[in-house]
């Protein structure tokens, strides 16, 4: 009877041991279950914080771009107001100038020169005209007015200067877009403030092309010089000068 019961006693004792290595299993398990819950809901929380912050970055970025736009055409805006603006002061003095090449020939009844003048001014004036509502024109465009201006001055001078031109034969002329009226102030400043003062005929040059894949336009004279141009001009001169050069630089 009592190696029955202690045999009872050590199946008991057997059985509780299973229970508590059971019981703790099953906390090692729920211990289990509950950390990758909560992995899970972590995981959860940073998925949806990274899909907040990739929404907040794109609609950031939407709105940096559309403001970036907006100013950049609002600059364009301006921009194109001021290039019309600067044009318009141009227009005017560069008619003024002309104007006078028309009364020089008048005052010496120089009649069929005057008539002349005044068919080839009016083919430039038409052309000017036509481009001052444009901000750029093509090269051609502005080379073939530029042409015209010159050999007006030539003609009003001409017994004061001879005309040459170097002009790049690569050059894409249809391609590159210039502002109108580009080079006709340094022209005319060659001329009027340079060559009409030498007592013996000079040299306007000029030279047009390409450098380091700029477009580079060099207008010379071997007129009197800036010193000795400055000490002669007229006191109308004087308040009345550098107009088309600082419209252009601007």
């Amino acid at each position: 009877a009592d190696s029955f019961r202690q045999e009872d006693i050590l199946k008991e004792v057997r059985q509780l041991g299973l229970n508590e290595q059971f019981a703790r299993q099953e906390e090692r398990i729920r211990n289990l279950e509950t950390n990758e819950l909560r992995k899970q809901w972590e995981l959860g929380r940073q998925r949806q914080a990274l899909i907040a912050m990739a929404v907040v970055l794109l609609l950031f970025s939407g709105l940096l771009f559309w403001l970036i736009r907006t100013l950049r055409e609002r600059q364009r805006a301006s921009l194109r107001n001021r290039l019309q603006s600067l044009r318009n002061q141009m227009n005017p003095h560069f008619i003024f100038n002309s104007l006078n090449s028309v009364n020089h020939y008048i005052s010496v009844h120089n009649e069929r020169a005057a008539n002349q003048f005044l068919s080839d001014f009016s083919v430039l004036m038409r052309r000017v005209m036509s481009n001052s509502a444009r901000d750029f024109i093509s090269l051609r465009e502005e080379l073939d007015m530029l042409k015209i201006y010159a050999s007006l001055e030539q003609a009003r001078f001409s017994d004061r200067f001879e005309l040459s031109w170097e002009l790049d034969e690569m050059l894409p002329l249809d391609e590159i877009d210039v502002p109108p009226l580009l080079f006709q102030p340094y022209v005319e400043n060659a001329v009027w403030h340079g060559l009409r003062y030498r007592e013996t005929p000079g040299i306007l040059h000029i030279a047009i092309g390409l450098r380091d894949n700029h477009l580079e336009a060099v207008i010379t004279d071997n007129g009197i010089g800036r010193q000795k141009s400055a000490a002669i001009k007229t006191a109308n001169q004087k308040l009345s000068e550098g107009t088309g050069l600082k419209n252009t630089a601007e």
